[in-house]
């Protein structure tokens, strides 16, 4: 591959982008804050498409190679490598005054395009991929100062933040006096890109967004209030990308990861139609119609969303399997390696149902800590199989995992693992060799789906609330009056409900006629506890199903 020019391989990437997004609990600045970084990164795409548009006759290599969650890769002149990485990095303090990027470029050859660095024929552009992100976290490491705004004792502060100094010119909006940053936020939270590209798409009719959290709430039907925030995540698919031979190939698999991650969330969201809600002080209308959720980002693999608690687990597994089945479809016919094709890809995460009162960030930092736990289990999964369904990572079919977490009044515990190794999840009584342990997740993305089958299943049969807190109840008093209790019930019910919830049991945690339920004993001798039940994971969300 020759080219008449030297050339630089470019890349850029935002810093602290959560740290911006999340720095209000309102959630007009949030979707503004997000809507600011979307935007911008598709201006500093069209910036390098136009720097390198004269060169393209000279090198036809010379192009944008990926755009997208935050980030950027490109092949660029050398000549102007320099210049474009000032105007990169200037753009972003420029246009919101507190968020940046990084940006850095180094030269490159033909030898280099075509053998990688160091020279690798197997997975030549990766390797450059690989290069290029170690350099550029150099870059970001050594960066000497942030911005940084000081506001003194004596001024008027922001109304949303709480942190700059207010500026006066917009103490007459509706929104009070804000800093120039929440101002931004504010502004670009009017742009309704996501809500018009998902009624374009789905065909859905045009309805107001959510001004606030509580608005989202009002759509919980089973759980008036409440929400679920979704954070999904691709599982590996960084090591994938490394190791494509091309540029072609790796241009066309960040496409088919952009287009699929979307496509799954519209679908998915599709079941949220528009409902009518009383509106925020704010609006106008007392009554108004709304769509029920919010995109916070669907960058490349990263997604987030706020959605009713009732539709929260539904939509997040649709997501996760819909991504998979996409990925291997589209890929099909995709201008990348078979291996690459007939690779499975994944998309894990964490699913937390709150109160709307709760902050967004809080919930957000959560569901990421459920999306680690999560990418865990999946971990160990493909290394040792599934021991409670008794498959090996060969035999069965291979899915993202997803954690969720019913969020109490009290709970400010953010390490899931510490989290579950106490009461009420794991339980250690002096009458029993070893634990307990009340819950089974996380679970695999099909596995969620048959769970919340199986809780409509439950709630059709009129299984009663009651009962299943007094089930959970008896949980917390030990293995034997547990089980004494379950059998007690189920020998008295004369509607078949406990025939459901018997099923249920079984699929999701492989129980065999000698288990006494609802318990699994655990072979497994590395495990802390002896037996295990899934019984308070379904009592949780028993709540949040009609």
């Amino acid at each position: 591959m020759n080219h008449s020019i030297p050339l630089a391989l470019l890349a850029a990437d935002t810093d602290r982008t959560q740290d911006f997004v999340f720095e209000s609990s309102r959630l007009p600045e949030i979707r503004g804050a997000s809507r600011q970084l979307d935007d911008l990164n598709q201006e500093i795409k069209r910036i390098v498409e136009k720097a390198i548009a004269p060169y393209q006759k000279q090198a036809a290599s010379c192009q944008v190679i990926f755009a997208g969650g935050g980030g950027l890769l490109a092949l660029v002149p050398q000549a102007i490598a320099a210049d474009l990485v000032r105007e990169i990095e200037s753009l972003y303090p420029r246009e919101t005054t507190l968020a940046t990027i990084t940006a850095a470029a180094r030269p490159i050859t033909a030898e280099m395009l075509e053998q990688g660095y160091p020279p690798n024929s197997d997975q030549a552009f990766g390797t450059l991929v690989r290069w290029a992100g170690t350099w550029l976290r150099q870059r970001k490491e050594s960066k000497p100062t942030v911005p940084f705004i000081p506001a003194l004792p004596h001024v008027e502060r922001c109304v949303s933040c709480h942190q700059r100094p207010a500026n006066p010119e917009t103490r007459d909006t509706v929104w009070g006096p804000l800093c120039n940053v929440c101002y931004g936020k504010r502004r670009a939270a009017e742009r309704t890109y996501w809500f018009d590209q998902f009624r374009k798409e789905t065909g859905q009719p045009a309805a107001e967004i959510p001004k606030t959290l509580a608005e989202i709430g009002q759509a919980c039907a089973a759980r008036p209030g409440h929400v679920g925030f979704i954070y999904l995540d691709g599982d590996s698919l960084g090591q994938v990308l490394e190791t494509l031979p091309t540029m072609q190939a790796y241009h066309a698999f960040s496409q088919a990861i952009e287009a699929i991650a979307r496509k799954t969330v519209f679908d998915a969201l599709k079941i949220l139609c528009p409902v009518e809600i009383e509106g925020d002080p704010e609006r106008a209308e007392r009554r108004v119609k709304i769509h029920p959720f919010e995109i916070l980002t669907i960058g490349g693999d990263d997604i987030m969303l706020i959605v009713p608690a009732d539709h929260a687990l539904p939509i997040a597994s649709a997501i996760s399997q819909g991504f998979t089945a996409g990925m291997r479809a589209h890929l099909a016919k995709a201008d990348v390696p078979s291996s690459v094709k007939t690779h499975t890809y994944t998309l894990s995460g964490g699913v937390v149902l709150a109160d709307d009162h709760n902050p967004v960030r809080f919930l957000r930092n959560l569901a990421e800590r459920l999306q680690d736990n999560a990418k865990v289990r999946l971990a160990k999964y493909k290394r040792d199989g599934d021991e409670s369904a008794g498959k090996s990572p060969p035999e069965a079919p291979q899915m993202g995992y997803l954690d969720f977490q019913v969020l109490t009044g009290d709970m400010l515990e953010l390490d899931v693992a510490r989290l579950r190794e106490g009461y009420p999840y794991t339980l250690k009584l002096p009458n029993e060799t070893r634990a307990l342990r009340l819950v089974g997740r996380p679970y695999a993305a099909n596995q969620v789906e048959v769970l919340w089958q199986g809780l409509q299943a439950l709630r059709r049969k009129g299984f009663p609330n009651s009962q299943m807190t007094q089930l959970t109840e008896a949980l917390l008093r030990g293995r034997q009056e547990a089980t004494l209790f379950y059998l007690y019930q189920r020998a008295r019910d004369r509607t078949g409900a406990y025939d459901v919830l018997e099923s249920l049991l079984r699929s999701l945690q492989n129980i065999n006629a000698r288990d006494p339920l609802p318990w699994r004993k655990v072979s497994d001798k590395d495990q802390s506890y002896s037996h295990e039940t899934v019984l308070w994971d379904i009592a949780e969300l028993y709540g949040y199903v009609v």
